[in-house]
C-alpha cells in the first residue's frame, strides 16, 4: 500500500491509497501499464493536496463557534441599544404630549 504526502500549513498527515490495486484493476478494465501508472499517479496527487485532516475539521469547528458567538453577543448588543433607544423615544414622545398639554390646555 502506497501513502500519499498531505502537506499543509504546520501539520503532516497522510492518507492511505492503495495505488497498485488501484492499477491493477486499471490494467484489468484494458488500460496499458502507463495509462494506468499516470491515472492512479494524477489522482493519488490530486486527492492529496484536498483532503482535511481531522484538526483541519476541528479547527474550523472552533472557528465557526467563535463566529457564532460574536454573532449572539452582536445581536444582543443590538437588542439592548434598541430598547434604550424606543425607551427614550417613548419618553421624549410622553415629555412632548405633557409640553402640548400645558402649552394649549383648551385643544381637549
Amino acid at each position: 500500500m502506497a501513502y500519499i504526502e498531505i502537506k499543509g500549513d504546520i501539520r503532516m498527515a497522510a492518507l492511505a491509497f492503495d495505488t497498485l490495486k488501484a492499477a491493477n484493476r486499471l490494467k484489468e478494465a484494458g488500460f496499458d501499464d502507463k495509462q494506468a501508472y499516470e491515472l492512479v499517479s494524477t489522482f493519488a496527487e490530486g486527492v492529496g493536496e484536498n483532503v482535511a485532516t481531522k484538526d483541519d475539521i476541528e479547527k474550523l469547528d472552533r472557528k465557526i463557534d467563535d463566529q457564532g458567538k460574536y454573532l449572539v453577543a452582536a445581536i444582543e448588543s443590538m437588542g439592548q441599544k434598541m430598547t434604550i433607544r424606543l425607551g427614550s423615544l417613548v419618553v421624549a414622545g410622553v415629555g412632548f404630549m405633557v409640553l402640548l398639554d400645558r402649552l394649549f390646555p383648551s385643544i381637549h
